[in-house]
């Protein structure tokens, strides 16, 4: 038994003394014992470690006998005080041994198991285990780094409260992220996802304008602090932004977050999802859209309408540009298939409208109904429950604003459907009148969409609607596009006085005073100190408030306006130092402490979100709850049910898998022209198989599944195209029908924003190894690379990569079919290429794990064969664990279990440290993986042991 397997002694606080000292002594020989062992540990060395190291190693390492071979010299480790004090060698001397690689499996003079496992054992529990900086565990380097190009925009979004990105960049990913909820704790099975053609334009607050992108690191990400350099005409071009920011014509309607600044009310931001605990009859801030039923598919007005629903048809875009109106779809800001919604909030420019329902609505998509508006329609979310009434509030707006126009579309479904009959709608006014709307919605999805309109009397608003389908045939009745125009009412004013006058105070008694000039200055200067505490992410000074502080007094000293000094302090804060970077107090004489509650909670935050923390974040590490393990374990969670935990797919699962090597891929177009489609070819199939790949990592993440299923499960995700694509379309005939769609010149059509979770045939396809996104990244244009897709697995699965090539190497040929007809498959090329001695050491390591997905084409189709030769799939794993084909690979991986859990613990661990791990690392990716595995090695249990583990938590200082 290994001495870090003994049990912990537990010293119990007891009322008699005796008890005490008895488990002192305890507690005291128990120590003595473990420094026993270490000590039989390292006067053992010399007889059981060093000479597994002399009789396999030294003949080709040593020094004394000429060059040793890769300049790797054994010879000095023949010292345990001397091996002891090279922690990083000995990670490399372990990694050879236990991934069989040294000595080469060539040489028949090999270690037996046990000689393996005792230097292994010994590296790990002892060698490992000693690095210690000034007499403390070392929690490795500290990281002072920079905001990486994501993160600056995401924390500057955030920030400032805007409802988009602030430029556009290549690390935002296309497709609409709204139907990412992990509150859920499940993405379902089916998903509407629209992704844009490449290259299309989104909406950004500075659409010509951007920062440098940053480079990855060779361990893999982009946010490792020593390679996000600063440089003179970098911090330029951050100032220039910011100028350009806050100086920005729709900066003040944008910048919600931010408004009380400028003496203006903040109001709710469409971005941020408000989400009640259990899912149910949640409320959620949406953006009202600008398009009223862009399908037009409806019939002419109700009977009885009024002659102003024309308004909602050609108008609605003019209200929503002058804040004064707008549209409430399904399916669009965060209105998503399978969601209940009680209360939603919709943005207009500078207030909201409130609008409350009387019983849950679901949104949903019925393939016996055409929504007006795609992608899916509103219905009552209880069967049979066809009553609802909606009541209508401004909020952040005048006494004497409400709605003036009311529109609704009530939709038809088809025979199959069972759903017809009359229905009725009743507007109510802030008068106390109404007004009744009646239709008999026949039978004919599409066909008979009916459009309700109403339009408020003179003076008066619209406070309510209630909608009526108890007489309609079937569960659910269905709606869409509810439809809104706001306007001044002399009724609400009245009202708000009369309601003014009820509170007013008596008359002995004096009204409060008017705010004085000075008193709105004091209200904004401490307005300006909460902006700047979020901004810096942590505590300021007296003399940093003055600093910023008065570049706005100087402004308003010179005559500018307030709103210009404000923008002049903001510019100031936004180009600062403190904003662009992520930094850690140095101060302190402990050289190893614990971290801030504040300095944990920045840590978490952009881990798990890539951006700054939020207020109630911000609120733990001031109440103290970050100073304890539950604590952070407490606020980690949830962050991972916060719809900002998207990021983890978006920046660490996009960087982790290399996806950014996919979209610039260009297979050769006549080897492989089922890639390309649509006009001039631009539709590649690189989007949908990019989708695929975040999906698999979404669904283990969200759903906290092991994270072996993200190489071998049992299902996996496709819309209609991966489905033809992957030759799987004949085993989904029923999914592949329900995508049929009728666009607006009647041609039937597949609908590709539908995405199904499918249950997979067999076991060729699954999982990261066996996806179109990674067989085509590392492939070239005309064939498949054994050497890539080998590199890639080493790198991304094993977390092993192999060392650069020589500057100077054979090339094996672009197009397999020329090597065919020579007579010389890829893989006999290959083999002869191993016979160098200067290739075989990296050859005979990735070689094997590239041709176990030789089955798959250069963009990722199966195929038996290429050219006459038969595809031969089989290898070898660490001269051992052999395999015929890419099934019996993912069994091999699976008795390899724990070297995917630990090499997936490095890629995270790595990235949520912002820095290369060290040897000293080795002992927590040990502790992380203990930890994890008794519950499964469950992905959201990996990330939370993360934040909670000893280097996520202290740091030292060099």
């Amino acid at each position: 038994m290994s001495w870090r397997d003994l049990p912990v002694p537990r010293v119990t606080a007891r009322t008699h003394e005796q008890d005490w000292w008895r488990a002192f002594i305890r507690y005291s020989c128990l120590l003595v014992f473990i420094g026993g062992c270490l000590n039989t540990r390292s006067s053992d060395y010399r007889k059981d470690i060093w000479p597994v190291l002399e009789n396999y190693c030294l003949y080709c390492h040593d020094a004394d006998a000429g060059k040793p071979e890769g300049e790797f010299d054994i010879l000095r480790f023949e010292d345990a005080k001397v091996a002891l004090s090279h922690p990083k060698e000995l990670k490399r001397i372990r990694n050879a041994i236990r991934f069989q690689e040294m000595p080469p499996p060539k040489k028949k003079h090999q270690p037996s198991f046990e000689e393996r496992g005792r230097m292994i054992d010994w590296i790990n529990q002892t060698a490992l285990r000693a690095i210690t900086y000034k007499g403390r565990r070392d929690p490795g380097a500290p990281v002072m780094r920079r905001l990486t190009r994501l993160e600056y925009n995401n924390t500057l979004r955030d920030l400032l409260g805007l409802e988009s990105d602030v430029f556009s960049f290549p690390e935002r990913l296309m497709a609409r992220r709204d139907y990412f909820d992990p509150g859920k704790g499940t993405l379902g099975d089916e998903l509407d996802i629209f992704i844009p053609e490449y290259g299309s334009k989104q909406p950004v607050l500075l659409r010509k304008e951007n920062v440098p992108g940053d480079n990855r690191a060779a361990h893999g990400f982009y946010n490792q602090g020593d390679l996000l350099n600063v440089s003179p005409l970098l911090l330029e071009r951050y100032l220039g932004l910011a100028t350009k920011v806050v100086n920005h014509p729709d900066f003040l309607d944008s910048a919600t977050a931010i408004a009380p600044l400028f003496g203006r009310k903040a109001v709710p931001n469409p971005v941020m999802v408000r989400r009640s605990s259990t899912g149910r009859g949640r409320s959620v801030t949406v953006e009202a859209m600008r398009e009223f039923a862009p399908l037009d598919n409806v019939k002419a007005d109700a009977p009885d309408s009024s002659d102003q629903a024309w308004l909602f048809r050609d108008h609605i875009a003019s209200a929503h540009a002058e804040g004064i109106g707008g549209v409430f779809q399904g399916g669009k800001g965060n209105l998503n298939a399978g969601d209940t919604i009680r209360v939603i909030y919709g943005r207009l420019k500078d207030r909201a409208l409130k609008i409350r329902t009387s019983a849950d609505l679901w949104f949903v998509d019925f393939s016996t109904a055409h929504e007006t508006s795609p992608p899916v329609n509103i219905a009552n979310r209880q069967k049979g429950s066809k009553v609802t009434r909606f009541d209508f509030e401004i909020e952040g707006g005048k006494p004497d604003e409400g709605i003036v126009n009311l529109g609704l579309v009530v939709l038809s479904r088809s025979k199959n459907g069972d759903s017809a009959g009359p229905v009725t709608l009743t507007a109510h006014f802030a008068s106390g009148s109404h007004s009744v709307l009646k239709d008999d919605i026949a039978f004919g999805a599409g066909k008979d969409n009916t459009f309700f309109a109403w339009s408020a009397p003179p003076g008066d608003a619209i406070v309510g609607l209630t909608f009526d389908g108890s007489k309609f045939s079937g569960d659910y009745a269905l709606m869409d596009d509810l439809a809104f125009i706001t306007g001044k009412s002399k009724v609400l004013a009245a009202k708000a006085k009369t309601r003014r006058e009820r509170t007013a105070p008596p008359a002995a008694v004096k009204p409060a005073p008017k705010t004085t000039s000075n008193e709105r200055e004091d209200d904004r200067r401490n307005h300006f100190v909460r902006f700047l505490v979020r901004a810096f992410r942590g505590e300021v000074t007296e003399s940093d408030v003055k600093a910023y502080w008065s570049l706005y007094q100087r402004e308003l000293a010179a005559g500018g306006t307030s709103d210009a000094a404000m923008k002049e302090a903001v510019r100031a804060v936004l180009s600062s130092p403190r904003f662009l970077f992520v930094v850690e107090d140095a101060a302190g004489e402990d050289p190893v402490r614990r971290l801030t509650g504040r300095e944990i909670a920045n840590r978490l935050s952009y881990f798990l979100w890539a951006s700054m923390p939020d207020d109630e974040l911000f609120g733990a590490a001031q109440s103290g709850e970050l100073d304890t393990i539950e604590g952070i374990e407490k606020q980690a969670r949830r962050m991972l049910k916060d719809a900002k935990a998207k990021e983890l797919s978006e920046s660490f699962a996009y960087q982790w898998l290399q996806l950014n090597k996919l979209m610039g891929a260009q297979p050769d177009r006549r080897r492989y022209p089922t890639f390309y489609a649509g006009p001039l070819g631009k539709a590649t199939m690189a989007a949908p198989m990019l989708q695929e790949s975040l999906l698999l990592f979404e669904t283990v993440l969200v759903e906290n599944r092991p994270i072996m299923d993200l190489v071998d499960p049992d299902f996996t995700w496709m819309n209609h195209r991966l489905m033809d694509y992957y030759d799987l379309d004949d085993r989904f005939p029923k999914l592949i029908a329900s995508t049929m769609t009728t666009d607006k010149s009647g041609r039937k059509r597949n609908d590709e924003n539908k995405w199904f979770r499918c249950q997979l045939p067999d076991r060729r396809r699954g999982g990261i190894l066996t996806q179109g996104s990674v067989l085509t990244l590392s492939s070239l244009p005309l064939r498949t690379s054994p050497v890539y897709r080998g590199t890639w697995v080493a790198e991304v699965v094993l977390n092993r990569p192999p060392p650069p090539p020589p500057a100077i190497v054979e090339e094996l040929g672009d197009d397999d079919r020329e090597m065919e007809e020579g007579g010389l498959t890829l893989r006999k090329k290959l083999e002869a290429h191993r016979e160098k001695a200067a290739c075989a050491g990296c050859h005979n390591r990735i070689d094997p794990l590239g041709f176990a997905l030789e089955n798959y084409d250069g963009i990722g189709r199966w195929r038996d064969s290429y050219g006459k030769s038969t595809v031969d799939a089989a290898g070898e794993l660490f001269g051992q664990h052999s395999y015929q084909d890419i099934v019996g690979f993912k069994d091999v991986l699976r008795k390899l279990e724990s070297d995917f859990s630990r090499g997936f613990i490095r890629h995270l661990l790595t990235y949520a440290l912002g820095r290369g791990l060290e040897a000293s690392d080795e002992q927590t990716v040990d502790e992380i993986h203990a930890r994890v595995v008794e519950k499964g090695t469950r992905l959201q249990d990996i990330i939370v042991t993360i934040a909670t583990s000893y280097p996520f938590t202290y740091a030292r200082h060099d």
